[in-house]
């Protein structure tokens, strides 16, 4: 699925009005309906619901307007239901679409319909507090994904009002105070549980602080032909996506048929992260698994994982160097690993260096590996094999020289642009992993839970993308599906085990619940 820009979507928007023929009207009266479909469920689980609608003078506040008239439609039957308004700004300098649905309600008002509305701008002694006190449900129509400069004073004071409710808040496309192409909050931001996006997600509801803010994002159809958007180049994976990515299971396959993955890490002190990413490649369905490493750590993964092939390489100190690694023990690899549990001595920028040269096959970067790389990205740029690179925020840092603030608060367009300039695959690690290839594609995953915030865990996924690669899925796809299924494993361990306690290493056993599924 494609996930757009505000300036994307307000393209697509014009194709199908004036390129197709779709009045704006038809597109605006739609949008309304979707959010009163959802506004509806909860008014028939709560019985009795008073709606305090919040409306803008934009489009935006155009939908709530019409929402008004819809959800009326909709629980006249109930009798019980009142529709409250609170109009922001100057109505006289309203949008065109806006001034219309706002005439449509002030005429049914006047035929005693029974809409209750305030332009706030014209009433100070309103009592905005008691208001929302009042409200069962508060649909938030206010600026949606136009929002590019910090709120008015005025707007503050009512996102803090809505944010102090008990009660369900719906956001219409975007929540107030979000910047809908990033995320990030200007000063403050509506606290929503309910987000009816039109047509497709915007990103700034996928990715940073907006990925929660945004609460349950419900992507509605409004009646725009769904192929305008073909050249966008963000998308999100989804479940159905999932499933046609997943490598199929010849049912008279052979260990080397599904793959080989080799799996360069651990040392003396963190022999763990070889026999967690050892794990999760054979948990994806990998053939056979290789785990390379010193000889202590050889030893704890013949004792957790006995399927492994473990290789002894030679070491200094108990760290692999230079030296520890020749072409030859490369050339049956149908993927490989480098990074996890390395540790840090001064030969291991020479270590990774000599695998990437000797590979013929895809690399995964990660961890410490990618560490003693960011002195010298040339050897990614001109690796003679496609690379990915697995960081986190704080790793992406030390790649790019950039402030671990900054990125977070650009996550896509950092991993676009490192992907573009290195040619190489990022799978830039955060709350909302970002999956971008150097030709501008970009993915962003929606699936994880916080049990996945362990040491470790990032090991985990390495060997899942690694053995899918292994059984021939282009590297790529290869990375956004691993990414899904590292994430969906996370949600199945936390619901039966909860957030607290499950080990990264544990992770890996949920692997095979998951992919049950998406077969």
């Amino acid at each position: 699925m494609k996930a757009v820009t505000s300036q994307e979507m307000k393209n697509i928007e014009e194709e199908a009005i004036y390129g197709i023929g779709i009045p704006s009207v038809v597109l605006m009266e739609t949008a309304a309906m979707r959010v009163s479909e959802k506004c509806f469920d909860i008014i028939c689980e709560n019985k009795y619901s008073k709606i305090l609608v919040f409306a803008g003078k934009g489009n935006n506040g155009g939908d709530g307007l019409a929402f008004c008239r819809h959800i009326y439609q909709k629980s006249f039957r109930l009798k019980k239901t009142d529709i409250e308004i609170i109009f922001i700004g100057d109505r006289n300098k309203a949008s065109e679409q806006c001034q219309c649905h706002l005439k449509i309600l002030m005429n049914m008002i006047n035929k005693g319909f029974p809409f209750e509305i305030h332009f706030i701008d014209d009433e100070p002694d309103f009592d905005l507090e008691n208001a929302v006190y009042g409200a069962d449900v508060i649909i938030d129509a206010i600026i949606g994904t136009g929002l590019k400069y910090s709120l008015r004073e005025n707007i503050l004071k009512i996102v803090s009002a809505i944010n102090k409710s008990e009660c369900p808040v719906i956001s219409v496309d975007c929540p107030t105070g979000i910047n809908s192409d990033d995320g990030n909050i200007l000063e403050n931001a509506v606290m929503a549980d309910f987000t009816v996006a039109f047509h497709l997600p915007k990103v700034g509801l996928l990715v940073g602080d907006g990925s929660v803010y945004s609460g349950e994002v419900i992507v509605s159809d409004i009646n725009i032909p769904y192929g305008i958007e073909k050249n966008i180049k963000t998308n999100v994976i989804t479940k159905e996506e999932a499933k046609d990515i997943i490598p199929k299971r010849l049912r008279n396959g052979n260990k080397g048929t599904f793959g080989k993955v080799f799996i360069f890490a651990g040392c003396n002190n963190m022999p763990g992260a070889c026999v967690i990413s050892s794990k999760a490649a054979y948990r994806t369905g990998a053939g056979l698994v290789f785990s390379c490493s010193v000889e202590s750590v050889c030893n704890v993964v013949r004792n957790h994982l006995p399927e492994a092939v473990t290789k002894v390489l030679p070491d200094k100190d108990g760290f692999l160097f230079g030296g520890s690694v020749y072409r030859d023990d490369l050339k049956e690899a149908d993927a490989v690993v480098v990074g996890p549990g390395l540790g840090k001595s001064d030969g291991i920028f020479d270590f990774v260096k000599n695998i990437i040269a000797f590979s013929k096959v895809p690399v995964i970067i990660d961890a410490d590996a990618l560490n003693s790389l960011s002195k010298d990205l040339s050897i990614i740029k001109n690796a003679k094999t496609q690379c990915i690179i697995t960081p986190h925020i704080g790793e992406m840092s030390r790649l790019t020289g950039k402030s671990a603030d900054y990125i977070k608060r650009n996550i896509v367009k950092t991993a676009k642009d490192f992907a573009e300039k290195v040619n190489v695959i990022v799978v830039l690690k955060d709350f909302r992993t970002v999956i971008a290839n150097p030709d501008g594609n970009v993915y962003i995953n929606t699936t994880g839970s916080s049990v996945l915030s362990k040491g470790g865990s990032g090991d985990c996924l390495t060997g899942i993308i690694a053995s899918l690669i292994a059984q021939k899925t282009d590297c790529f796809y290869a990375c956004v599906l691993g990414t899904y299924i590292f994430g969906l494993s996370g949600e199945k361990i936390a619901e039966k085990y909860g957030e607290y306690s499950p080990l990264a290493g544990e992770c890996s056993d949920f692997i095979s619940f998951v992919l049950k599924e998406l077969q």
